[in-house]
């Protein structure tokens, strides 16, 4: 038969022990999680390589936009110059006879804006009772250090 003592120092035991083993376990586990805390050089590297990859396509494309842009100014540029040429032109017709096609024909500058252009007027057709004449009017503009060309064209109704 068990003693109420040993009862009571075996069941203390059993009660002492969980509490023990438990608080021992949890001090030790705290103490690993806090060694494993942080990140692994691996991780980091591989998180500065996907940063460095994203930033690198954001500049990129920062660089075509600007160059898109540049190209959309430079073509803006072309066009007012081809307009205000072909304006000149009109407003010759109205306040003279018309045009003189030799005072517009060929090469001409517009340094303000560091272009160089063409212009050429042809007659091309003549009414039936020859009051009348046609002209083509053919404009091109270009920028000596780029390649690129912009040119229109239009027609001019001038009276004889």
């Amino acid at each position: 038969m068990i003693r109420c003592s040993e009862y009571q120092s075996i069941l203390s035991g059993l009660v002492k022990l969980p509490h023990q083993s438990h608080s021992v376990s949890m001090s030790r586990n705290l103490f690993r999680n806090t060694l494993r805390a942080g990140f692994t050089l691996i991780e980091v590297l591989v998180t500065v390589v996907i940063l460095s990859v994203g930033i690198v396509l954001v500049l990129r494309s920062f660089e075509v936009a600007l160059y898109a842009l540049g190209q959309a100014k430079e073509s803006i540029m072309a066009n007012d110059i081809i307009a205000s040429r072909i304006t000149e032109i009109r407003l010759a017709n109205v306040q003279d006879d018309g045009p003189d096609v030799g005072s517009f024909n060929g090469m001409f500058t517009d340094r303000r804006k560091g272009f160089f252009g063409n212009c050429a007027i042809t007659a091309r057709m003549r009414s039936f009772d020859g009051s009348n004449t046609l002209h083509e009017i053919r404009i091109e503009v270009w920028r000596e250090a780029l390649s690129r060309q912009y040119s229109a064209g239009t027609y001019l109704c001038v009276a004889n």
